[in-house]
């Protein structure tokens, strides 16, 4: 942990020169060795058609979307209006909610590419931030986005906005003493991080970490990894969902064959199939849907 060494062990730990830099031969060197420094491409982007087309996917959205779809063949319109207008209600809200965790994981990989200011081979040089590579040596003045997670060796009225990181929305202020306690990310106050943006003040510092190694590397990295999971709630939605199907069809099927059974020629085989349907539409609870819809909206 470079935040637990002084300025001097971890310019030898980076085999840098904390004046001169590295030099264009050893940068050469290390990203052959290190790779660019650019953060974990993600999964592949959906649309928003695509995100809306998937609200419809949910089971119980199927049932209501039958149900309305029968409604309408028995010129039931009132309720096929209530039963769609729930449908699409509820999708919309989906949409929305599936939207915001979506921009949320674009704002992360706009920390992607920009412009460093470095030393190098004694001489300030600007480099894209994936040419980056641990040991270069990086000035930062307010304003600027850290490119890499960094040991600070020379901060003057340092504050930075860790938002991006922490969601500390308060600046939190830097400083290049060694920290001997091994601390949590927050309180690493001789360090700058990747994605990170200088509020007040200027920076000199050695480059530790690169790509997926910084801190919000590894946390792209989990995001790419993780493998989309149903919540227990989508779970048991859809265990109600098939709970609600089998016993609205069970219903339906018992009214035709009793009525088959105990009504022959006093009912046409289209009256039971007709009576059938109707009460298995009248049985699919709507106001579920748009209740818990609406439970979920508030907490947007």
């Amino acid at each position: 942990m470079y935040y637990q060494k002084s300025i001097t062990q971890a310019v030898g730990d980076l085999q840098t020169h904390k004046e001169r830099g590295l030099g264009q031969t050893e940068v050469k060197k290390r990203q052959e060795k290190q790779g660019k420094n650019v953060l974990p491409v993600s999964k592949e982007k959906t649309t928003r058609f695509h995100v809306f087309l998937d609200q419809w996917k949910s089971p119980l959205i199927i049932i209501l979307v039958v149900a309305g779809i029968l409604s309408g063949v028995f010129k039931e319109y009132t309720d096929m209006s209530i039963i769609f207008f729930t449908a699409i209600f509820n999708a919309v809200i989906g949409f929305f909610q599936e939207y915001k965790a979506n921009k949320a994981l674009e704002k992360l990989e706009s920390l992607v590419e920009y412009s460093a200011l470095v030393i190098r081979d004694g001489k300030k040089q600007e480099v894209l931030s994936q040419d980056l590579v641990a040991g270069d040596i990086v000035l930062l003045s307010a304003g600027d986005r850290v490119p890499a997670d960094a040991r600070l060796i020379r901060a003057i009225d340092l504050a930075v906005d860790e938002a991006p990181l922490t969601g500390e929305s308060d600046s939190v202020k830097k400083h290049t003493q060694v920290i001997k306690k091994r601390v949590a990310l927050g309180d690493r106050k001789n360090m700058v991080f990747r994605g990170t943006i200088l509020t007040n003040g200027e920076a000199t510092a050695i480059v530790c970490s690169i790509g997926a190694a910084t801190e919000i590397g590894q946390i792209a990295t989990m995001v790419k990894e993780t493998k989309e999971e149903k919540t227990p709630l989508q779970k048991q939605l859809a265990k109600l969902a098939r709970t609600i199907s089998y016993l609205v069809t069970a219903m339906a099927i018992s009214i035709f064959v009793i009525g088959m059974t105990f009504g022959a020629g006093r009912y046409t085989m289209l009256e039971l199939i007709e009576t059938a349907i109707a009460v298995a539409v009248a049985a699919i609870p709507e106001g579920l849907v748009i209740s818990l819809t609406v439970i979920l909206a508030i907490g947007m």
